[in-house]
Parts: structure tokens; C-alpha cells; sequence
């Protein structure tokens, strides 16, 4: 099985469905990875929902109960930097086998 590390904030907005990151080459890469083929930009909402989403949870099924409630523009940096303390600045990510 191939491993990966991604930058926390790509894996959480695939984990979350929200788009906590600028870098939306880097969720594309993520998602690619992880099906094992290229993901086109067009492509990335059904992919990501119908297969990238439901393996990273099942990877990390704590990334369920991370709060989103409060998240916004304007507490994102805080919320991030807290999410990093829990772990870590990159995630270990297994491609689909």
C-alpha cells in the first residue's frame, strides 16, 4: 500500500467538505492520490464525495468530531493552528489498494 503525507489543511477540507484551503491543486492531489488516477477539476465534487471523503474518515475516523460550528473567515487561522497542536502540520494518507 503507498503512503503520503498532505498538508493538514488539504486533508481536512477533503475530510470536511469545506474548503479550508487556497490550494485547491492540493486537494486535486490529494484525491489522486488516493483513487490511484488523475483527477480533473471538473471531476473533483464526485470524487470526493463518492470515494476521497469516505477513505480519509476511514483512516482517521476522529476527524468526524472536530467542531465546525464556529469556523469562519475570520477564526480560521486560530482554528487551524489548533488543529495542528492535535495533528501535526501533515497527515499520512494510504491510497486506495
Amino acid at each position: 500500500m503507498k503512503h503520503k503525507l498532505f498538508p493538514l489543511e488539504n486533508v481536512l477540507a477533503v475530510a470536511l467538505d469545506r474548503a479550508l484551503t487556497a490550494n485547491k491543486y492540493g486537494v486535486l492531489d490529494l484525491c489522486s492520490f488516493v483513487i490511484g488516477k488523475e483527477v480533473k477539476p471538473n471531476e473533483i465534487e464526485a470524487v470526493l464525495q463518492s470515494h476521497c471523503q469516505p477513505e480519509i474518515l476511514k483512516q482517521y475516523p476522529g476527524f468526524n468530531d472536530i467542531d465546525i460550528s464556529m469556523l469562519s473567515e475570520e477564526t480560521y487561522w486560530a482554528w487551524l493552528a489548533k488543529q495542528k497542536s492535535n495533528y501535526g502540520a501533515f497527515i499520512t494518507i494510504s491510497a486506495i489498494s
